[in-house]
């Protein structure tokens, strides 16, 4: 009976997990159609391309960070068991505190599962992505080609910034910080 109870609470974890996923990419979706409606420059469907892209790279980072020490799901267990306290402030703070504040809401208040928490942030990795791709597209009014392709395009698709993305938690982070600072300066 443990293991039945183990397996199905682990069927109900990926459940749980799969509804957040439908409901965000219907969002990110959206977000899609309303930004390339908004610039002609901005393609549709490059965009629809790196989510699919993204969301199965952050699968494959999930995969791995089950069979690998990670610390992602360090991260997840301190917000669980409340190891800097019991409200939402005591996570408060800089590095790894300010990482573990931004999820102790969905995890404490909205009872996220580890793998609902992979999503959201994937979620918020592409938020990085489409914000950073309409900022540069704005901004570049010829296409630069490397070898025939756009090197826009294969900025978006090097491994270098979809890995920074995809880390869970602070990696995302780190880009919309980039992104901020690259609003300031214009």
């Amino acid at each position: 009976m443990d293991s039945r109870s183990g397996r199905s609470g682990i069927i109900l974890k990926m459940i749980y997990a799969f509804v957040i996923l439908i409901l965000l990419w219907v969002i990110s979706t959206e977000l899609i159609n309303k930004v390339s409606k908004k610039d002609k420059r901005i393609d549709r469907k490059f965009l629809n391309n790196i989510l699919i892209y993204h969301f199965l790279l952050s699968l494959a980072y999930y995969i791995v960070a089950q069979f690998s020490r990670s610390d992602s799901r360090n991260y997840y267990r301190k917000i669980e068991m409340g190891f800097r306290g019991d409200s939402w402030l005591d996570f408060y703070g800089t590095s790894t505190t300010f990482v573990e504040w931004i999820g102790y809401p969905f995890v404490k208040y909205l009872g996220f599962t580890y793998e609902a928490m992979m999503v959201v942030f994937a979620f918020f990795g592409f938020v990085g992505f489409l914000s950073f791709y309409v900022f540069f597209r704005e901004r570049i009014l010829f296409k630069h080609s490397f070898m025939g392709y756009d090197v826009l395009t294969l900025f978006f698709f090097s491994s270098k910034l979809t890995f920074l993305v995809r880390l869970l938690w602070q990696g995302r982070y780190y880009f919309h910080g980039y992104r901020l600072i690259l609003l300031w300066c214009k």
